[in-house]
């Protein structure tokens, strides 16, 4: 019975093994690593690419459910990259699917003591310059007619909605013609940058020259997606804004929300959006200056309806 308790024993030990993680060095985790290190660089907006970035991963770690990396610029260690893998529901942040589990990340600030690293040096210049890329392609959205006016006539359908529930002054009011959004992103070829149109569809509300309403559309149906009121984060003077015809956003990479850059025909425009960004994406920085040839791509703005 003593035999058999133990091979049973060492059964179940084999079959713990089986289930637990890669080591330190699969590529996979290198890859995982690479996104959160680089996702540091951009968001805290401490990539200079004349300078070397590397990770190295630990040849120590605290536990078997964590893989430890250590970010360096040249020959200073500037970060630690920690993930850690977890069976249980993740909410919110960069994660990925490792096994029947999740990786997530974070990178750790103030690394000090000795630094034991492994043997492997993983590059991060070329990806975070995008090197890859030899190409960016422009795809423009092509909206029929029928769609078009049911967007146009449902905007000033919902401007006057808007209106009647607000105090109107002596100001007065337009409806400028609709803002189209492009969206940057990698092809499956990973060679190509695509700058392609999305299917929302913006009409401004302006009061007095300056925007106050954003009516929504999904161009794919021409129903509309959402409303919402202006906010003028960006500190835009509008009065530098009396000469721009043309318009449209662009926004791209993992902090999309962060970079949702104006592109015109107005340089004042262009230097004010770009500039108080909260951080530039590497993808935006690889787009900007194609994505000025969607200028002559994109119709004038025109004012449907004043009132």
């Amino acid at each position: 019975m003593k035999k058999l308790l133990m091979v049973f024993a060492v059964l179940l030990i084999l079959v713990g093994c089986n289930n637990k993680k890669e080591p330190v060095g699969a590529k996979e985790m290198d890859v995982f690593a690479q996104a959160y290190a680089e996702e540091y660089l951009e968001i805290s907006n401490l990539y200079n690419a004349d300078l070397n970035y590397y990770l190295y991963n630990s040849s120590e770690s605290d536990n078997e459910n964590t893989y430890d990396y250590f970010l360096f610029c040249e020959d200073e260690c500037i970060a630690k990259v920690r993930l850690e893998y977890t069976e249980e529901i993740v909410y919110g942040g960069m994660s990925f699917k490792w096994n029947t589990g999740i990786i997530t990340g974070e990178v750790l600030e103030g690394v000090y003591g000795d630094i034991k690293t492994g043997s492997e040096k993983i590059h991060l210049n070329d990806s975070i310059e995008m090197n890859y890329i030899t190409d960016i392609k422009i795809e423009k959205l092509e909206i029929s007619e029928d769609i078009l006016q049911k967007m146009e006539q449902n905007a000033i359908e919902e401007a006057q909605r808007y209106l009647s529930e607000i105090e109107l002054g002596d100001s007065k009011f337009e409806l400028l013609e609709f803002i189209p959004v492009f969206n940057s992103y990698v092809a499956s070829d990973r060679k190509t940058l695509i700058i392609a149109q999305t299917n929302v569809i913006e009409y401004v509300l302006v009061k007095d020259g300056e925007p106050i309403y954003i009516i929504s559309f999904d161009a794919s149906s021409g129903d509309s997606a959402h409303c919402y009121e202006f906010e003028n984060y960006l500190g835009i003077d509008f009065n530098e804004l009396t000469n721009m015809k043309k318009v449209f956003r662009l926004v791209g990479g993992r902090y999309g929300y962060h970079n949702d850059i104006f592109i015109s025909d107005n340089e004042y425009l262009n230097e004010i959006s770009y500039n108080n960004q909260f951080c530039i994406t590497f993808i935006i920085k690889k787009a900007y200056n194609k994505a000025f040839d969607i200028l002559n791509e994109i119709d004038e703005l025109k004012i449907i309806k004043t009132w």
